[in-house]
């Protein structure tokens, strides 16, 4: 039922019923708990959705919205990580979003703290970790330094800018 909900979710945001939207993916989010537990990375996943949907598709309030999105991609970072462990990148994805929204409010300190988390979802521990190498990268780890290097920017950093671009 709530893999179904979820799915009529997505149905109603695709006709752009925002609110509807919300409250499917918010009842399916408590059966999911109720049926899976709540360090499940479905329930995980399902808290995603529903931040992106705060955070993508603003329906009034867009400083409410965003706190919103803060804090349910937040809360999806412990199921994620339950199963999945550290390096993963639905885990990082979040982390991501998480750092997004911070540099949109200019809390930069907040904002790099959750872009190198999300680095590290990605298997990346600093620049000097990611070497040239023949095997391929998730485009997601070039975004994620695009936005440390606008971050440091933002702060006049030129040179951690710079590296951050290479």
């Amino acid at each position: 039922v709530g893999f179904t909900l979820m799915a009529k979710g997505n149905l109603h945001l695709q006709l752009n019923h925002i609110d509807q939207a919300i409250n499917d993916c918010r009842d399916a989010i408590g059966i999911l708990k109720k049926g899976l537990g709540h360090i499940h990375p479905e329930v995980g996943r399902a808290m995603m959705r529903l931040a992106d949907i705060f955070n993508y598709h603003s329906n009034g309030d867009w400083e409410s919205e965003k706190d919103t999105a803060r804090s349910l991609y937040q809360e999806s970072l412990t199921p994620l990580r339950e199963l999945f462990g550290d390096v993963n990148s639905d885990l990082a994805l979040a982390n991501n979003s998480i750092g997004i929204i911070y540099a949109l409010k200019n809390e930069t300190k907040n904002a790099m703290k959750f872009f190198y988390d999300a680095l590290a979802g990605y298997g990346v521990k600093s620049r000097a970790d990611e070497e040239p190498c023949t095997t391929s990268v998730s485009p997601d780890v070039f975004f994620v330094w695009i936005n440390v290097g606008d971050l440091h920017l933002k702060r006049n950093e030129w040179q951690l800018a710079l590296r951050s671009f290479q």
